[in-house]
């Protein structure tokens, strides 16, 4: 395995393992609710949720900014599009989604699923073939929650399923 993989690999690893810890050792909601119900039930969720975030999203930015974009020859932008899509879920994470923080937590999710989103639809511009499946299963979630809003049931699988199209999206 070389540096480059690692760079990606860890990350995902740790937070995978990081956000399944989560919802085990705060199980506040189950299935129903997304990671960050998770985090806001209590003043140390919400703290290690920050944690993960801030330790794992760096490397993601790193390894994008200095193997994925060259290797794939996409403009520089894009990387202001990772960094600030990774900075909005920092903050997120850090913003608990409870109480009067609800609005602002929310209004930072979205940016930064904005951001990824957007970056997801240049991936798929410049390589369609290959990454046509995986937008498709992003724009079907994202519409699937704008449909159902407060009502989606089992939202941190369609979390998960949201966030994994996305890293499948830079692999292929």
């Amino acid at each position: 395995m070389d540096i480059s993989t690692t760079y990606f690999i860890f990350p995902l690893i740790t937070l995978s393992i990081g956000l399944m810890w989560l919802v085990y050792h705060w199980p506040r909601g189950g299935v129903h609710e997304t990671f960050s119900h998770h985090a806001a039930s209590s003043c140390y969720a919400t703290h290690y949720y920050a944690i993960l975030f801030l330790i794992t999203l760096p490397f993601l930015v790193y390894w994008y900014g200095v193997y994925f974009m060259p290797s794939h020859l996409v403009p520089i932008w894009t990387v202001w599009l990772f960094v600030i899509g990774c900075g909005f879920q920092i903050l997120a994470a850090i913003v608990p989604e409870k109480g009067v923080t609800v609005r602002p937590h929310r209004i930072l999710t979205g940016l930064s699923i904005a951001s990824i989103y957007a970056l997801s639809l240049y991936l798929t511009y410049i390589n369609a073939s290959s990454r046509l499946f995986w937008l498709m299963l992003m724009s079907g979630i994202l519409l699937y929650v704008a449909i159902r809003g407060q009502q989606t049931p089992h939202k941190l699988w369609v979390q998960v399923g949201f966030y994994a199209s996305f890293f499948a999206l830079l692999v292929v």
